[in-house]
């Protein structure tokens, strides 16, 4: 670890203070080599490229801006799995009531509760 150390010079009345030398661009090392950017700073090659480096989708095994998935059926698959889209397929042929059913029922059991049956539930 590098230890820092304050410079300090002793005034004619005794105190002590500190100050900042000056100092010319050849007395720090190294420092000509990195302003001219022959000094390696950062990456230096990405996925197997140097120099200015323009990834496209295939380098990070993303899929193109551009694409298309077919339709799912219960015999292909597309979007989602060929079994999947049979399951889904099969939950209105299963399930033995539609949308308007469901609200048919709800309707009838919220119309069908009276004030007595709700004075007889308290």
């Amino acid at each position: 670890m590098t230890k820092i150390v304050k410079l300090m010079k002793s005034e004619v009345a005794g105190s002590k203070e500190q100050f900042y030398p000056e100092t010319h661009v050849q007395g720090i090392v190294g420092l000509s080599e990195f302003v001219s950017g022959s000094v390696p700073l950062g990456v230096a090659s990405i996925n197997g490229k140097t120099g200015e480096v323009k990834l496209n989708y295939a380098d990070v095994n993303a899929a193109k801006s551009s694409h298309e998935h077919s339709e799912a059926t219960p015999e292909t698959a597309g979007f989602m799995s060929a079994e999947d889209k049979s399951k889904l397929n099969g939950l209105s042929e299963t399930a033995g009531i539609s949308e308007t059913r469901a609200n048919e029922l709800i309707r009838n059991y919220t119309v069908g509760i009276s004030l007595e049956t709700i004075k007889e539930e308290i």
